[in-house]
C-alpha cells in the first residue's frame, strides 16, 4: 500500500521547521528531528527542503568534519559496515515531486525522495513501468534504490536499475551540485558519470533527482511455480529450457520452508516440496502462450507433475514476494524470533555473484554447509541470496572460510547483505575481502581504484564514513 505523507507527519515537519543545526544558521530551510538508527551513529535526522539547502548543509558539514549518512526508506540499512563517526542522517522526504514526464518519450524525471510505489502509480496512468524489482516498494525511495542497486528476479530479462538511469542530479561530499547524463534516451555527450553513483551506498554523493527510462507495461504476465525434489532436477529443467528460443522474465529456484510463509495469501505451495522452480513470462498473449508450451515440452516429467499457475496481478504479486526476499525476514526479525534465530544463533543474509551456470552448484554447496538455509537462486542472473543462521562466536570465521571458500572456488564474490545490529563482523568479512586467490587480488585492486574515486568526490570522507570498502 502506498499512501501520501500523512497529515500528522506533515504537521510534525512544519512544527520542526524552526529548528536548525547550530553550525548551519538560522535561515537554513532544514527540518531536524531526533531519531536513532541501530546501524549508524546518527544524532539527528535532517530533512532539507530543497537541493540548495542540502548542498549548503553538506558544504558546511565538510568544513567542520561532521559525518553525513543519507537515509532513504531504510530497507537496506544493514547493507555495509557500521558507520564510524557520529553525525547527521539526511532524509529527502521533502524532495519527492515529479519533475518531468514526457510519456511518449518513455522517460520520467523525479526527485529522489519519491517512493517506488509512488513512481509506479504515476507510470501506471500511462500503462508504463520501470521493469526492475525493488524490495519493499512502499518504503523504498528512488534515491535509496539507486544507492543499493540490489538484483531482483526480473534481472534475467530486464537487467538492474543501472540499465535505466539516464541522468541525475547529485550533491557531492564538498557540497558541489553535479548534473550528469541527460533526460533523453539517445545521448552520447560525455562520460556516463552517473553510473558511478549507482550501487555506491551514497558514499560519493546524495542523489537529488533522477531521469529514468521506462517501458510499456506488458499485457500478459504468467508465472508458474513447480515443486521439485532437489537442485539436480532443477538444473536439468533449466538446461533443457535454455535450449528453447524463449526468454523468461523470471527464472528462480526458491529453496527452504520459509517460502511457504512468504507466499502469504497466494495459492498454497506444495507442503512436502523442499524447493520450487519459478518461471515467468511477460509480453503479448501469443508470445507468452508459446513460451508456456515450450516449458511443458522441455521440462522433465518429474517437474511437470504438479505446479501452481499465477496470472497478471497475482503473478505480479508473487514476483514481488520473490523480490522482497532479502528484506522480508529483516522487516520481521527485529525483536521477533523464528527458526532463524534463538539458541545463540544469529541470522545473516549472504549474497554471492557468480557465473549463471554455477548458481545451482553453489546453492548445493550452501545447502550442505547449512541444511536449514532459505535461498533465492536467480539462475539466469548468476546471483544467490541465502538466509542462514550461525552461532555468533563462529560467524566471521565460517563466512570467511567456508562460504567464502565455496564462492572463491567458483571465481565468484560474496558479501553479507544483512546482519543484526551489534553483531561483530569485520569490514573485510562484510565486503568479502578475505582470501588470497587471483580473483581476490583483482577485487582488491578494484577496491583501491574505488578508494581513489572516493577521495575525488568526498575528500573529507563526510558521506557514510566506514560504510563501504574504503576505510
Amino acid at each position: 500500500m502506498c499512501e501520501p505523507l500523512s497529515a500528522e507527519a506533515a504537521k510534525k515537519s512544519e512544527k520542526n521547521e524552526r529548528f536548525s543545526i547550530p553550525s548551519i544558521g538560522s535561515n537554513s530551510r532544514l527540518t531536524v528531528m531526533a531519531q536513532s538508527c541501530p546501524y549508524l551513529p546518527i544524532d539527528d535526522i535532517v530533512e532539507p527542503a530543497d537541493e540548495t539547502s542540502l548542498a549548503t548543509f553538506i558544504a558546511e558539514s565538510a568544513g567542520k568534519g561532521n559525518a553525513i549518512y543519507p537515509v532513504g526508506g531504510q530497507t537496506f540499512m544493514a547493507l555495509g559496515a557500521p558507520g564510524t563517526r557520529p553525525g547527521y542522517g539526511v532524509r529527502l522526504d521533502r524532495l519527492r515531486s515529479l519533475v518531468d514526464y514526457p510519456a511518449e518519450d518513455l522517460t520520467v524525471t523525479v526527485q529522489s525522495g519519491m517512493r517506488i510505489c509512488e513512481l509506479d502509480a504515476l507510470l501506471r496512468e500511462n500503462n508504463q513501468r520501470l521493469p526492475v524489482d525493488i524490495p519493499q516498494p512502499s518504503r523504498a525511495t528512488v534515491g535509496g534504490a539507486i544507492a543499493v542497486n540490489w538484483p531482483g528476479p526480473r534481472q534475467v530479462r530486464y537487467g538492474t536499475l543501472r540499465d535505466y538511469v539516464l541522468g541525475m542530479r547529485v550533491v557531492d561530499g564538498r557540497g558541489n551540485r553535479i548534473f550528469t547524463g541527460a533526460r533523453v534516451v539517445k545521448n552520447a555527450a560525455g562520460y556516463n558519470l552517473h553510473r558511478l553513483y549507482i550501487g555506491s551506498l551514497g558514499t560519493l554523493g546524495v542523489v537529488t533527482e533522477v531521469t529514468l527510462m521506462v517501458r510499456p507495461r506488458p499485457p500478459v504476465h504468467e508465472l508458474l511455480v513447480f515443486p521439485i525434489a532437489n537442485l539436480q532436477l532443477a538444473a536439468q529443467a533449466v538446461e533443457r529450457f535454455f535450449e528453447t528460443p524463449y526468454q523468461p522474465s523470471v527464472l528462480a529456484v526458491l529453496v527452504g520452508r520459509r517460502w511457504r510463509a512468504e507466499s502469504g495469501d497466494l495459492p498454497s505451495l506444495s507442503s512436502s516440496a523442499p524447493m520450487w522452480l519459478a518461471v515467468g513470462f511477460e509480453g503479448r498473449e501469443g508470445e507468452v502462450r508459446a513460451a508456456l508450451e515450450a516449458v511443458k515440452r522441455s521440462f522433465p516429467a518429474e517437474v511437470l507433475r504438479e505446479h501452481a499457475s499465477f496470472s497478471n496481478e497475482v503473478a505480479d504479486k508473487f514476483a514481488q514476494t520473490i523480490a522482497d526476499f532479502p528484506t522480508a525476514y529483516q522487516a520481521r526479525s527485529e525483536g521477533e524470533s523464528d527458526e532463524l534465530s534463538g539458541n545463540g544463533k544469529v541470522p545473516i543474509l549472504l549474497r554471492a555473484d557468480l557465473l549463471p551456470t554455477d548458481t545451482l552448484n553453489y546453492a548445493e554447496r550452501i545447502s550442505q554447509l547449512v541444511p536449514e538455509t532459505n535461498m533465492l537462486v536467480l539462475v539466469g542472473s548468476g546471483v544467490v541470496q541465502a538466509w542462514i543462521s550461525i552461532p555468533e562466536h563462529a560467524l566471521g570465521d565460517r563466512v570467511d572460510k567456508e562460504f567464502g571458500h565455496a564462492t572463491r572456488e567458483l571465481s565468484g564474490s560474496l558479501i553479507v547483505g544483512y546482519y543484526p545490529a551489534g553483531t561483530r563482523l569485520s569490514r573485510s568479512t562484510i565486503w568479502g575481502l578475505t582470501g588470497g586467490n587471483t580473483s581476490d587480488v583483482r577485487r582488491l585492486m578494484a577496491h583501491q581504484i574505488a578508494r581513489r574515486i572516493k577521495e575525488q568526490f568526498d575528500p573529507q570522507n563526510v558521506l557514510n564514513p566506514g560504510r563501504y570498502i574504503f576505510d
